[in-house]
């Protein structure tokens, strides 16, 4: 495709102008060479009993509403066909677990001690006073909350201990999610700017394999998310979660 447009269009007159390496930044100058994302390679299996499933926000199986809020779509955001978000934005927030909910029927190859990563749009901390913060439950067990901050990059240095102990508002960010490898890479990215995404992250037990229900509720209005990966394999790193 360089080539073409160096050659080809225009017959020739832009010659050289696509030269600029355009693969694999991770910084904002420009990389030495072109390097391709890390992916991982195809583990042969299929359906949702592999390590690593990849669930679009909007491929949900069903969903429930509020008085109040709902889940919709959201076209043309993020990196596939679009999102799901609460409508309207100014609903109020729901920090009991009975808020709007997403649910996804999937079928866990093992009981035990599971990871959940949510792909979430950037946001900053839009209300400090009562955070920002998403929950997800399994059937019917106890919801967790989850601090939606997680990667949020304090680019101005807002939340340093001395403005945290002066504020009536501020709380400090949570620890990052930095133990899931979903930009390609095991080196920690700021996956905000490269990848227009915020990666959260959170354990849970599935009693007994099988099928098994896992519901995002929404908690706070302003979060937008775009998928969910179950069990990402860190053994094997991959790129939001595809193979």
């Amino acid at each position: 495709m360089t080539d073409k447009y160096n050659k080809v269009i225009a017959g020739g007159k832009w010659d050289g102008m696509m030269l600029d390496k355009h693969i694999g930044y991770r910084m904002w100058s420009m990389p030495n060479e072109n390097t391709l994302p890390q992916v991982a390679k195809p583990s042969g299996k299929t359906g949702t009993t592999v390590s690593e499933t990849a669930i679009m926000a909007h491929d949900y199986t069903r969903r429930t509403a509020t008085d109040d809020a709902r889940w919709v779509f959201l076209p043309g955001l993020g990196r596939g066909k679009g999102n799901m978000g609460i409508e309207p934005v100014t609903a109020k927030s729901r920090p009991l677990g009975d808020g709007a909910t997403l649910e996804y029927d999937i079928n866990f190859s093992q009981s035990g001690k599971q990871k959940l990563a949510l792909g979430i749009l950037p946001t900053n901390d839009v209300n400090p006073a009562r955070g920002l913060r998403i929950g997800v439950r399994v059937d019917d067990g106890e919801m967790q909350t989850i601090d939606a901050r997680q990667g949020y990059v304090d680019t101005f240095n807002e939340y340093t201990n001395e403005n945290i102990a002066r504020s009536k508002v501020l709380k400090p960010l949570p620890r990052p999610a930095s133990d899931i490898y979903l930009s390609g890479s095991r080196q920690r990215m700021r996956s905000e700017i490269f990848d227009n995404l915020r990666w959260l992250s959170i354990d849970f037990d599935i009693p007994t394999a099988g099928n098994h229900t896992v519901k995002v509720v929404m908690i706070d209005p302003e979060i937008v998310v775009e998928k969910l990966v179950v069990n990402p394999d860190n053994e094997h790193p991959s790129y939001h979660g595809k193979e």
